[in-house]
């Protein structure tokens, strides 16, 4: 009873352990690490900015519309705004107004403008969506890494399980005299080099991990694993079929980055022929209305000296209201309008490089990728054809080891090239996968492993 009690409650610690882990696929990784990277929290905050200027822009074309009114209370000598004579007399005064004003043209500015910040905006719009790109595509290339390590530890486990059978094996034969000591402490050695390399294996999965969790802004204590796609015996490279000329077609209509720069050369266009505005004559028109009282103003209905003239009445009897327009013509600014157009110019020819600049780094990235995925799908099919040599030459080493017929160098050596080949092919099918992810990228297909 008390042993049936031991193992329900060993059953039931490890089931908690294990279900404590978290089990995290890529898209899971990808998802969190958008939503709480801090670079990209702070670009789109970028975008919520260009919005607010996009919007000012249209905003600026209205009218300026304000209101305003005062109350002075003077001593000594001033001047009587109602009589317009000087005084000497303590007394209180104030007046009301209201005015709006409104360019009527200005060089066609706002009308660049608007378009200028439409451009940076959807600029900032595909800098965002480049930013989370990258990070998506970097969490791939971790995300492979630990794959890659993990199938590299299994490979290991199972050489140290095969080896502590020979080991068990070798000492019952020794016991019994069929096999020398020597052969005895050659597979022990050989046990612990393989302990060892799990050893080491094992820990570069955890800097793997370690490195997904600073990826990620993950407690560095947060007890979490990956859980990778079902492994295909074939891995699709169709994307290879098409010519790398229409890889980098495709790419370039859709890369952010390309997209964003073609809308800063735009937005340079645009500030160009907006500081261009500053040569043209401004017209603008603007009207008011006001009124005014003071302690010191008579009724000029009363003819009586009674200053009982309430300050609401002077309001309607002062009243007045004015419309102008005016005309401004620039004529010397120290030559500020011709630096403005000097460096429009300037960032005009920048822009133009940076787009050009972008393009050309992008075809040769995307030629170097179409290179490396052809030369990995290639050495993924070879280390395909070594794995399955090496894992037949292995089998018939080991039976011929256990049976005394190859010394112990000869099984080593088969053994180590059995774990090198299944070591190349996990390397060249986790590389593959890895160009594959970009060169789909570049087609406009899903950041995936699927």
């Amino acid at each position: 009873m008390s042993r049936l009690f031991i193992v329900l409650v060993v059953f039931l610690f490890t089931s908690m352990a294990v279900s404590a882990q978290e089990y995290w696929t890529l898209e899971d990784c990808i998802d969190y690490a958008l939503e709480k990277n801090i670079r990209l929290k702070r670009q789109e905050l970028q975008v919520e900015h260009g919005k607010y200027n996009y919007r000012q822009s249209w905003l600026d074309v209205l009218p300026g519309i304000s209101a305003g009114g005062s109350h002075t209370y003077s001593r000594g000598r001033s001047l009587d705004m109602i009589t317009y004579e000087y005084i000497d007399i303590p007394h209180g005064s104030g007046n009301v107004s209201m005015s709006a004003n409104m360019d009527l043209f200005n060089g066609f500015y706002n009308r660049h403008n608007i378009r200028r910040q439409y451009y940076n905006l959807q600029a900032g719009l595909y800098e965002v969506e480049g930013a989370r790109d990258d990070i998506s595509l970097n969490i791939v290339a971790v995300f492979l890494q630990i794959l890659y390590e993990k199938e590299l530890l299994e490979i290991d486990k199972q050489q140290l399980e095969l080896s502590n059978m020979q080991v068990e094996n070798a000492r019952l034969s020794y016991e019994l005299g069929d096999v020398p000591k020597r052969r005895l402490y050659e597979l022990q050695s050989e046990n612990a080099a393989i302990r060892h390399r799990v050893t080491l294996s094992g820990n570069r999965v955890k800097s793997a991990y370690l490195e997904l969790k600073q990826m990620l802004q993950l407690d560095m204590e947060v007890d979490f694993r990956v859980k990778g796609p079902e492994m295909n015996a074939e891995t699709d490279a169709s994307v290879l079929l098409n010519p790398v000329e229409a890889i980098y077609d495709e790419a370039h209509n859709r890369v952010p980055q390309v997209r964003s720069a073609e809308y800063l050369l735009k937005s340079s266009e645009r500030s160009l022929a907006a500081s261009r505005s500053f040569l043209y004559p401004t017209l603008s028109v603007s009207a008011g209305l006001g009124s005014r009282y003071s302690e010191l103003a008579r009724d000029p209905r009363q003819n009586n000296s009674s200053n009982d003239y309430p300050y609401d009445l002077q309001l309607r009897d002062n009243y007045g209201q004015y419309l102008a327009v005016s005309v401004s013509i620039p004529i010397f600014n120290r030559w500020q309008a011709r630096t403005r157009i000097n460096r429009a110019r300037t960032d005009l020819l920048d822009a133009e490089y940076r787009l050009e600049e972008i393009k050309q780094n992008l075809y040769s990235q995307v030629h170097q990728q179409y290179n490396d995925a052809e030369a990995a799908r290639d050495n993924f099919e070879s280390a395909e054809k070594a794995g399955v040599f090496a894992r037949e030459a292995f089998n018939h080493a080991k039976r011929e080891f256990e049976l005394g017929l190859i010394s112990f160098v000869d099984f080593r050596h088969a053994q180590n090239n059995y774990i090198s080949a299944e070591s190349e092919l996990a390397r060249a099918r986790y590389d593959l996968m890895l160009r594959l992810v970009f060169l789909d990228y570049f087609m406009g297909k899903p950041i995936s492993l699927e």
